[in-house]
Formats: C-alpha cells, structure tokens, sequence
C-alpha cells in the first residue's frame, strides 16, 4: 500500500515542493541511497509534514492518507 501511496504522490504536481524538499534534506546521502529512502519514507514524511505545518488545503490533505 505504501507503494501505491508513493506512486500517486509522485505523479502529483503539487507535491513536487514537498518532494523537493525531502530530497534536498537528504543530499549528503548517494542518489541511490535517497531514491530508496523515497520509496519507503516519503509518504509518511508527507503526512507528517501536512499534520505538523497545520496545512489546510483539501486536496493537500487528501493525499496525505
């Protein structure tokens, strides 16, 4: 499932900053390393983010879960 999840998350236009940001966040690591990282930890980054920034925005919100 959380594949699934990352999947749509990342063909999401307006997740590309959070993404980003995720990224950016891990650039000490190799990109194979982070691309890995991706996979497994984005979406709960993500939801996480969405919860402790206080965003509101529904459709922001709605792909968080």
């Amino acid at each position: 499932m959380k594949i699934a999840h990352t999947y749509i998350l990342m063909n999401c236009p307006e997740i590309l900053p959070f993404y980003n940001e995720f990224r950016t966040s891990l650039s000490a690591f190799p990109d194979d390393a982070i691309d890995a990282m991706v996979d497994s930890d984005f979406a709960l980054w993500y939801q996480q983010q969405i919860r402790y920034r206080g965003i509101n925005d529904p459709l922001l919100v709605s792909l968080s879960w």
